[in-house]
């Protein structure tokens, strides 16, 4: 069943709310917003970036009215965070679309609340974040298979790039791509790393990854369409074999490794 920041929506043990199976719909499947470009002369149409909309839950919950001003104050927290007690690995933040209450009369003891949640990203995140490197880089062109499981993009990951690359390219499976802008004076300690929830780049310590010393973000550029992002690769005949992949093209190969920080994405069900 589901939770709100880890306070259950069903069979509560404090508030006794329980989630209706009528009037909830928790699956949210997929819909995309698609991008045509017409040109006269030409059949059909050529195809744009697509993006996921973002994905509505609906939970009628019955709650006892002495229940009710708590039930309401959890679902319009400012900093909501949805899970399924089932995968208690992952988590969905939200927002409050509406809360509508149902009931007869002021004296009823126990009312119906129609609760819509809308999750902007569109999928649910693990917890944890996965770090999947560094990975040694001894070919001008390797591949990095990371993130089993995925089903949903992800933009939001951490890439670290360091040694003396001279210049690097590194892109997914669906296209998008992050390189530098310019040849990198850099070193065997020093790198570059890329935060993809701002799109910024720094100077870095191969130590220390994740920590940010310097904005160097005029070295680095990302593909139209959205930026750099990591999407599912389906392996040839199993759609439930699904693995991120990214193909890392560097000039020089001297003590240079790839690092991706990523929380993985699933699509919401």
């Amino acid at each position: 069943m589901y939770s709100i920041n880890s306070i259950p929506l069903n069979n509560n043990p404090t508030y006794g709310w329980k989630i209706m199976r009528s009037g909830t719909t928790a699956f949210a499947g997929i819909t995309r917003e698609r991008t045509e470009v017409r040109v006269p002369g030409y059949d059909g149409y050529f195809k744009g970036p697509s993006t996921r909309d973002a994905k509505t839950i609906v939970f009628r919950v019955l709650t006892a009215q002495d229940a009710l001003e708590p039930l309401l104050a959890l679902v319009d927290t400012q900093n909501g965070l949805l899970s399924r007690t089932d995968s208690p690995t992952r988590e969905a933040p939200f927002e409050l679309s509406s809360a509508t209450i149902d009931g007869e009369r002021p004296n009823d003891t126990h009312l119906y609340v129609t609760i819509t949640l809308v999750v902007p990203g569109a999928a649910w995140r693990s917890i944890t974040p996965e770090v999947t490197g560094p990975v040694a880089i001894a070919n001008p062109s390797q591949t990095i298979d990371l993130l089993n499981g995925i089903s949903a993009p992800i933009r939001d990951m951490d890439v670290f790039v360091g040694g003396v690359f001279g210049e690097f390219r590194l892109t997914d499976s669906s296209g998008a791509w992050l390189k530098t802008t310019q040849a990198w004076a850099g070193s065997a300690t020093t790198g570059i790393l890329f935060v993809g929830l701002t799109g910024q780049a720094f100077l870095a310590n191969t130590a220390a990854p994740w920590t940010p010393i310097s904005d160097v973000s005029e070295q680095v550029d990302v593909s139209g369409g959205g930026g750099f992002k990591i999407t599912p690769l389906l392996n040839a005949g199993d759609p439930g074999d699904r693995h991120g992949r990214l193909v890392l093209t560097t000039l020089t190969q001297t003590n240079v490794a790839l690092s991706v920080r990523a929380r993985n994405a699933h699509a919401i069900q």
